[in-house]
């Protein structure tokens, strides 16, 4: 018999790690396009960047780094919005009309990078939303991004450190 206590009971580090990958997969899954993304959100465990140096926190579970494509150009843009669900709904004679309004509401790199912005939050949003949905508290850490950087090479990866969380369960 179960007791009635058990569903407050702390998932173990397997089952909440688990619990964190399939949030971070069904971001993906959840997104409007299986295109190119120009961003990317990873899951490390247990250490935080203090003073250039990783350091163990053993209080820290889990934490949730949400990295920027610094390679995203209009060729990842195109494959994008070719793969997005909107476009895969219209009748295929009127898809090039719908790439090319697309290509003229973002002309430049500005825009473009404006549009990666606009993407990147809705990514952040829908991971705040899993989250809430499987019990899962996100906490923003403040952090110099630079420091995550150089750590793990992010540059040499066409990467870039945008925002880390503090991933923990509610109970």
């Amino acid at each position: 018999m179960k007791r009635a206590d058990s569903q407050n009971q702390q998932p173990s580090d397997w089952e909440f790690n688990q619990l964190i990958e399939t949030m971070l997969q069904d971001i993906y899954l959840s997104m409007p396009s299986t295109g190119v993304y120009p961003f990317t959100v990873i899951r490390t465990i247990g250490t935080a960047l203090i003073s250039g140096v990783v350091e163990p926190m053993p209080m820290l579970r889990s934490q949730i780094l949400v990295l920027r494509r610094t390679d995203f150009d209009y060729s990842d843009f195109t494959d994008y919005v070719i793969n997005s669900k909107e476009y895969n709904r219209i009748l295929s004679e009127n898809r090039e009309a719908f790439l090319e309004a697309y290509r003229l509401k973002y002309p430049d790199f500005t825009a473009l990078a404006a549009w990666t912005e606009q993407i990147t939050a809705f990514g952040i949003g829908i991971l705040g939303q899993l989250a809430g949905q499987k019990n899962v508290k996100l906490t923003l850490i403040e952090t110099d991004l630079d420091q995550w950087d150089t750590h793990y090479g992010l540059t040499y990866r066409n990467l870039q450190a945008y925002q880390v969380f503090e991933a923990k369960p509610i109970l």
